[in-house]
């Protein structure tokens, strides 16, 4: 049996397609499989594509115009030193758990990164911590807190210390040790459920086994005047 035809006018779907006209045979399934063959290829993008010149270039506004049509590039990672206090996320994560106040350094000389960390939950009053900084030419310092039990030293030299986070009447002390080794430390300093201080090479060596040279004292005071509380909400520095 002969099939009968008939002409369709099909609408106007979008710019990139024009009013045309399609001998199809007038079979529903027919006349769908049309309409989906149009669809698929009837109606594609007609974007300008940028044309070369006579010196085969592309000129300036149809690059931007092709660049404009592309996805935004994801953003890059952030840098190693970043992070407030060299601080990355899985140091603070910890930190930020701990039941204390946490104390960093907002300022570090160049080249001085995290190189050690440690928590002690062993305390029976509250957790400890220490943050262990060098940089390339072997020099550190520490960062580190403790509950209570501490005690006062003092060494040949004494600069005062104008501390933002803790007041008035400390001081950051350094010169000759008890065994003649050169040592730099600050006061401990007292703050609301832990006491913190620095540290530098002497101390460092001898209380975690790490050995290396000290900061100068210029370098320790200012970054002892930088000390401000630890936040969860702040992972960078300007």
């Amino acid at each position: 049996m002969a099939k009968s035809l008939r002409w369709l006018k099909l609408p106007v779907s979008s710019r990139c397609c024009q009013s045309f006209r399609v001998r199809a045979v007038v079979a529903p399934v027919a006349v769908l499989g049309l309409l989906l063959g149009l669809g698929a290829v009837g109606c594609r993008s007609t974007s300008p594509v940028p044309t070369p010149d006579a010196q085969g270039q592309i000129s300036v506004e149809e690059q931007d115009a092709e660049a404009a049509l592309l996805p935004p590039a994801a953003p890059p990672p952030p840098p190693d030193n970043a992070y407030l206090a060299q601080l990355p996320p899985p140091v603070t994560g910890p930190l930020a758990e701990l039941p204390i106040k946490v104390v960093v350094p907002s300022y570090l000389p160049a080249g001085m990164v995290l190189t050690n960390y440690g928590i002690d939950q062993e305390s029976a009053n509250a957790p400890a911590y220490w943050l262990i900084y060098g940089d390339d030419r072997d020099r550190c310092f520490a960062i580190e807190s403790t509950p209570g039990g501490i005690g006062g030293a003092e060494l040949t030299n004494q600069q005062p210390l104008e501390l933002p986070l803790f007041g008035s009447g400390y001081s950051l002390h350094y010169g000759a040790g008890a065994g003649g080794q050169v040592e730099l430390f600050t006061d401990w300093l007292s703050g609301p459920d832990s006491f913190y201080r620095l540290v530098g090479a002497g101390l460092v060596e001898q209380r975690y086994g790490l050995s290396c040279v000290s900061i100068s004292p210029e370098e320790a005071k200012q970054i002892a005047e930088s000390l401000i509380y630890f936040s969860a909400d702040i992972t960078t520095l300007d």
